[in-house]
């Protein structure tokens, strides 16, 4: 398993009880799927895969839309990193007639380096934060 950081994501960071040093946990590419490898940004609309844990956005070429499967379909909760410092919008939708926090939609705020996570629900629906 690699061991590189792949996105500038806060790490994981606990205490190993064998050394008694910090030891820090980073998502590696088979952890976090292709998607948080440097330069493959998603920069058209993208619909998320059940084993997405973690995408990148760049609007910098225009508006983009993400599709988050059905919650009963998402294996895990999936971190949205915006890599671009566009006025362009990042917007996410659920399939079918679910909500994210009771709303159709959620727009990524504008500004690089936001990121957003979507924890799927056990009622359905994601909640965003």
């Amino acid at each position: 398993m690699s061991r590189d950081l792949l996105v500038p994501l806060v790490p994981h960071t606990a205490r190993s009880a064998a050394s008694k040093q910090w030891v820090t946990d980073e998502i590696s590419a088979s952890s976090a799927g292709d998607a948080c490898k440097p330069g493959a940004a998603k920069t058209v609309d993208y619909v998320a895969l059940a084993a997405d844990r973690c995408l990148t956005v760049d609007a910098t070429a225009g508006n983009i839309q993400v599709t988050l499967l059905a919650s009963a379909s998402a294996e895990a909760a999936l971190s949205l990193i915006r890599i671009d410092a566009s006025a362009r919008t990042v917007t996410v939708i659920v399939a079918g007639s679910e909500t994210i926090n009771g709303a159709a939609s959620f727009t990524l705020l504008n500004g690089q380096w936001a990121e957003f996570k979507f924890t799927p629900l056990n009622g359905g629906g994601y909640s965003a934060g």
